[in-house]
């Protein structure tokens, strides 16, 4: 019995055509890690946006049911501040910016303001108080 001769090749991948395919797949890996950090990036603004919004509002609940207005205070870049004990939010490589005081009232409503938050790698966004609700609003800012 005689056999040909490329039947004693084995059936397979060389270890060239190994090789191209994981070069191949690793340019393309290179080419998405910018995309997958800036999307985690705005994950995390997003993450620390919603954070601050349900922090607030439990300080217009604390001012409602405490029967007396509830003041916020930026006490550290990254840390705002209810005062006396009542509670702070501190978040890591996270800058928030206030135009002074914020406060809520017992009615519910409150002084009006804003609350800036700005994360490494991302524009930030805006949480704006309601005058008349004390309700917090947020809104994407784009690149200063």
């Amino acid at each position: 019995m005689s056999r040909s001769k490329g039947a004693d090749r084995a059936a397979g991948f060389s270890l060239v055509e190994l090789l191209a395919v994981l070069a191949i797949l690793a340019l393309a890996a290179g080419a998405m890690a910018p995309r997958i950090g800036a999307g985690l990036d705005a994950a995390r603004a997003r993450d620390a946006a919603l954070e601050t919004v349900q922090w607030l509002g439990g300080a217009r609940q604390r001012a409602m049911r405490g029967v007396q207005p509830v003041t916020i205070r930026q006490t550290a870049k990254n840390t705002l501040s209810m005062g006396r004990g009542a509670g702070s939010l501190t978040l890591p490589h996270t800058e928030f910016r206030l135009p002074g005081p914020l406060r809520f009232d017992p009615a519910g409503g409150s002084d009006g303001g804003w609350v800036d938050i700005k994360r490494p790698g991302h524009p930030g966004y805006r949480l704006s108080l309601d005058r008349f609700l004390g309700t917090v609003s947020i809104a994407a800012q784009g690149d200063d």
